[in-house]
């Protein structure tokens, strides 16, 4: 009976086949999730305890698709191996502790189910299997930047050794199929080139171990497919620390490294560098391993049922690692005072099972902390009280526009909402175009595709927005370029080379509310400052486009506000207390109707169309300061007559109304529906004069 043909029978309900079966008594009395790779999971809780053992079975699926290409041998040989080759990753708690105390090696599993294999095989335990168990996975994880080459030195000598009556070649190509498309077919596709070229490698007795620079790129895969420009960050570093290069060549050339993708692929190629120094200092060569899978276990967690990278955690590490000096850890006498800890986070490396692990302990306090900021999401005002204790207990920057909780979100819905901005493309002037605050960079790729031979320049104040655009640059092959920068004194970038267009697509009211000015946010003088360094830098001719939130006039109008769910008029209170940009009042009616002045009204609605997901960011903002009069007003005291409108306009934006309508009837005093108020306005200016 074939090794599938016993899943099945198990998963109808026939147990009795696990008497005879050890290997599939393993897998299926398993209640370890040990070891499992977070990459082949959408979700952390899908990790179940038979994830192993529906991995097996994708497997020996996978060898009954390929069948027809093996002999019977081959096929025999391969199908053992996948039996086999997972069991030190399963097994009841009572049998791993039997395993453990026999001194079975189940952190690498590789190692731990050759050793299982060879004590329950049944009087069928044969030397290829071992060796194949044994190393069984090693070429993807050469490919991957994993392994040494030098760990499939057994198999080669296998086959000088013994008269085989099976080709070796077709046993790997199968083996190493089944593994990697059991897991994804695109991915075996994509590598089995590689796989093939290493097959024969082996079986020709060459190792040579491949260059630092090649195996680490290996192991920056999903980040460089992300953006990272790998080539200039290595080169900057060995630049930097002409000693780096060495290091790397001797930790990569004793150990082999596992999970380090899964685990540090969102860290930069600088904090794994360092990690891998801390754990070679720290293990002091007595091991030949080093895993990264308590990382790689910190730093996801479920979030609206996806797995997602705990940014809070990721924010702390980087936040330690950036303030350890690479120069400390490059010394080749190290002193015990390197500081791998503070009050509250420590990088250890424990050794166990012949493995050095890396890992991140936080204080109780601190995972308290961050557990909070998890489960006060989407909360409001509580959870951005929870982030600024955040940020004080680990002395991070205090930046608004780092959005701790779902940033990747936040630049999708920036780059959602493209369809409005684009209008902007059409005032544009001149060679050199800024667009203030890009968000997901969508309005520069709209920029690009109008405009190909035009520079296109983005400036944003934090550093997490600017590495992610520009590791979409690198990704997607786009021209335009980005800086950090403040918009407040962008004479600092362009002061010897000014530009011809300024962008600014749903930014001002972020300046204004976010940016402190004399130690005050929602201050005005923040927008005058903001103004006159973009003129500074104008040339003339040149154009100031904004488009952002506008107040209505006149602005004593009152409005009515009728709930048709009245619990949802909690949501008015609870604005009214959290809102800080400027007081907000309203006059109740009745228990679903309010009254208010209509920009008190247009503040509230136009945070309570996004959502409570987006409450917590949206109370924070102030989307309407100015009046079109007043706008204009602003920009003659500034300039007087070195000015000229271009465009001033406002209107209500497309999907306000179909998003509030079925939640708010919207009133004049007289109880009379009429239209929600404008919420955008269009203005440009032009510098006519220095």
């Amino acid at each position: 009976m074939s090794a599938l043909h016993l899943i099945h029978e198990v998963e109808q309900g026939n147990l009795s086949v696990l008497k005879s079966e050890p290997w599939l008594k393993f897998l299926f009395l398993n209640d370890s999730t040990e070891n499992l790779n977070m990459d082949n999971f959408d979700r952390v809780g899908a990790r179940t305890k038979n994830a192993v053992f529906d991995y097996v079975k994708k497997t020996l699926q996978v060898l009954e698709k390929i069948k027809i290409t093996l002999t019977p041998r081959e096929y025999k040989i391969v199908e053992q191996v996948l039996s086999w080759s997972e069991v030190a990753k399963c097994g009841n708690r009572a049998t791993r502790s039997q395993w453990r105390k026999k001194g079975y090696n189940l952190r690498i599993h590789n190692l731990g189910s050759a050793q299982i294999y060879k004590e329950y095989a049944n009087g069928n335990k044969e030397e290829l299997i071992c060796t194949l168990i044994r190393t069984h996975g090693y070429l993807g994880q050469i490919i991957r930047g994993e392994s040494k080459m030098h760990e499939n030195v057994t198999i080669y000598e296998y086959v000088k050794k013994h008269n085989i009556d099976f080709n070796m070649k077709h046993v790997l190509q199968a083996l190493n199929q089944c593994i990697i498309e059991a897991i994804s077919e695109t991915l075996y596709q994509r590598i089995q080139p590689k796989l093939e070229e290493k097959i024969e490698l082996i079986l020709q007795g060459k190792f040579k171990e491949m260059e630092p620079e090649v195996r680490l790129k290996g192991l920056r895969s999903k980040a460089i497919a992300n953006g990272e420009d790998f080539t200039k960050e290595w080169n900057q570093l060995t630049k930097a620390h002409p000693e780096l290069k060495a290091k790397m060549i001797a930790i990569l050339d004793q150990n082999n490294l596992w999970y380090v993708e899964a685990a540090t692929s969102s860290y930069r190629l600088e904090h794994l560098l360092k990690l891998l120094i801390i754990a070679d200092i720290q293990e002091n060569s007595k091991v030949k391993d080093i895993s990264f899978i308590d990382v790689m276990n910190t730093i996801y967690y479920d979030y609206q049922g996806k797995k997602r990278v705990n940014v809070y955690k990721a924010r702390i590490i980087e936040h330690l690692l950036d303030s350890i000096p690479m120069e400390q850890l490059l010394k080749k006498n190290h002193e015990n005072n390197l500081q791998l800890s503070n009050e509250h986070l420590e990088i250890k490396v424990v050794i166990e099972d012949d493995i050095a692990r890396i890992c991140f302990v936080f204080s109780k306090m601190a995972e308290a902390l961050i557990e909070f900021c998890m489960a006060s999401e989407g909360q409001g005002s509580i959870y951005d009280k929870a982030i600024i204790m955040l940020y004080d207990l680990f002395g991070l920057r205090r930046d608004a526009y780092d959005r701790f909780n779902n940033e990747d979100h936040y630049l999708e819905q920036m780059n959602q909402s493209i369809g409005f901005k684009e209008i902007l493309l059409n005032y544009v002037a001149g060679e050199r175009i800024v667009d203030i605050g890009p968000g997901g960079g969508a309005l520069m790729d709209r920029l690009e595709e109008r405009y190909p031979d035009k520079q296109i320049l983005g400036i944003d104040i934090s550093e997490n927005v600017i590495e992610e655009l520009t590791h979409k640059k690198n990704r997607e092959h786009k021209k335009w370029e980005v800086y950090q920068g403040n918009a407040l004194n962008l004479k600092e970038l362009f002061g010897k080379d000014p530009v011809d267009t300024i962008i600014l697509s749903s930014i001002v009211h972020e300046l204004f509310s976010y940016i402190e000015f004399d130690g005050k946010r929602y201050n005005y003088e923040t927008l005058k400052t903001a103004f006159r360094s973009m003129f500074e830098v104008l040339n003339v001719g040149g154009r100031i486009c904004i488009r952002d939130g506008v107040m209505t006039e006149p602005k004593d109008m009152v409005r009515q506000i009728r709930f048709k769910n009245v619990e949802d008029r909690q949501i008015l209170d609870d604005y009214c207390h959290d809102f800080k940009g400027r007081e907000v009042r309203y006059t109740e009616l009745a228990k679903d109707l309010v009254s208010m002045k209509v920009n008190d009204a247009m503040e509230f609605l136009y945070t309570y169309t996004w959502g409570k997901d987006s409450y917590s960011h949206e109370i924070e903002e102030q989307f309407g300061y100015y009046t079109p009069t007043e706008y204009v007003e602003l920009f003659k005291e500034l300039f007087g007559e070195k000015i000229r409108i271009v465009e001033i306009k406002h209107y209500l934006q497309e999907g306000y109304a179909e998003n509030l309508l079925p939640k708010v009837d919207f009133m004049d005093e007289e109880g009379k529906n009429v239209q929600l108020p404008d919420s955008t306005l269009i203005l440009v200016i032009e510098k006519v004069a220095e």
